[in-house]
């Protein structure tokens, strides 16, 4: 797997997320979900990275890894993770509910030790949430 990164934040302008996401195959957000009357989307300093942002770029990567906490029915309420697909993301990795920031951090980097040895992104996930489950409290 070639790979850059990572990228730490804060990223605080649609401009860097754009920099990041169209020339990157592999893309991880962490942050928030955040939705009101006009739109949904990744919650940066000042705007929120909606799927009008990704429909302007020119390149999108095949894997979004969103660990974000928002609350689970704006995500199901917006269909966000579900139209990213539509737009030919091919894997999209999302919660569906409120995450605990430290067990998000713990699970992303069980996840990534998973793939960067070799998995595929389904044996990833089930190895990680295997270790994560089993991991000492």
């Amino acid at each position: 797997v070639k790979y850059t990164g990572p990228h730490v934040g804060p990223i605080e302008t649609k401009t860097e997320v754009n920099n990041l996401i169209s020339t990157s195959n592999i893309f991880h957000y962490s942050g928030h979900f955040t939705q009101n009357e006009n739109d949904s989307g990744w919650d940066l300093k000042n705007n929120i990275y909606s799927l009008t942002d990704f429909q302007g770029l020119n390149k999108i990567p095949s894997f979004i890894f969103s660990n974000t906490c928002g609350v689970s029915n704006q995500i199901n309420q917006s269909n966000f993770f579900f139209k990213l697909s539509k737009l030919g993301i091919e894997n999209v990795l999302y919660a569906t509910g409120d995450i605990n920031s430290e067990f998000g951090r713990e699970f992303a980097i069980l996840f990534y030790n998973q793939f960067l040895i070799g998995n595929n992104i389904s044996n990833s996930i089930l190895n990680a949430r295997k270790l994560f489950i089993e991991r000492p409290a």
